[in-house]
């Protein structure tokens, strides 16, 4: 590599990033294919984007900077954690482990064709801090079997989007998303943040993480909670405690 290469490419990330990384034998900021690069992280970054309005939140990426990773681009998320969960579902849904929701294929076929443009040896991951996942695309359009049942307690932390999904985080798994009806999404909203018992079809990623599934029933852990103490309870936690005083 050049010393030119390494003075105008820094290779130190800043953990606020989402990064697109192309890796691959002799590859460099002054050796990639610029079309081929650039056309991965505009889809990519796309799709992203796309998926975070699907939600219905904002969600922007700004900004332009390429590093020494061998070569990669990257965008700084006008929010972090909600760019690292769209980040997650879009890769998935490149690689074919996630169901495409309407709106959202057209997208979805411009990231794969992006990535089957790469040459061989050539490897994509995305990655936000230490978060770091491969970027796969599958030859067809498949969808993932929900292959295996699951029944834990869990918290619901975000519910959105005109085909609801629903974020969960739970002691026994990492952060996984379900997808459901809107009527069963608008039973679940007052018991957003509290511990439910849930049971769910879901299917895994070769390293066990739950990939994708379905939220089939839910069941508060006490069956007095009044659902509208449960809102009164959340506006306050998110408000400020005067302006959300909701007594009376």
């Amino acid at each position: 590599m050049s010393r030119r290469s390494r003075e105008d490419a820094p290779s130190v990330v800043p953990p606020d990033r989402l990064l697109l990384e192309l890796d691959g034998p002799g590859l460099e900021p002054s050796t990639v294919k610029t079309a081929t690069l650039l056309e991965l992280a505009a889809a990519f970054f796309a799709l992203v984007e796309a998926n975070a309005e699907m939600q219905e939140k904002s969600l922007d990426l700004v900004g332009l900077e390429v590093f020494n990773k061998c070569v990669a681009i990257a965008a700084k998320p006008s929010d972090l954690r909600f760019a690292r969960e769209m980040a997650e579902l879009s890769r998935r849904q490149i690689g074919g482990s996630e169901e495409l929701p309407r709106g959202t294929k057209e997208r979805v076929d411009r990231a794969r064709n992006a990535m089957r443009r790469l040459a061989p040896g050539e490897v994509a991951r995305v990655q936000i801090a230490t978060w770091s996942r491969p970027l796969k695309a599958i030859e067809q359009d498949v969808a993932p079997p929900l292959d295996s049942l699951l029944s834990i307690r869990a918290r619901p932390i975000r519910i959105g989007g005109k085909q609801p999904i629903i974020r969960f985080e739970s002691r026994l798994e990492e952060d996984f998303s379900l997808q459901t009806d809107q009527t069963t999404a608008r039973k679940l909203g007052p018991y957003l943040y509290r511990e439910i018992e849930i049971e769910a079809k879901v299917s895994r990623d070769l390293d066990g993480t739950i990939a994708t599934g379905r939220l089939m029933n839910f069941e508060p852990l006490d069956e007095d909670v009044d659902p509208q103490r449960v809102w009164r309870d959340w506006y306050r936690a998110v408000n400020d405690p005067e302006k959300g005083r909701l007594d009376g």
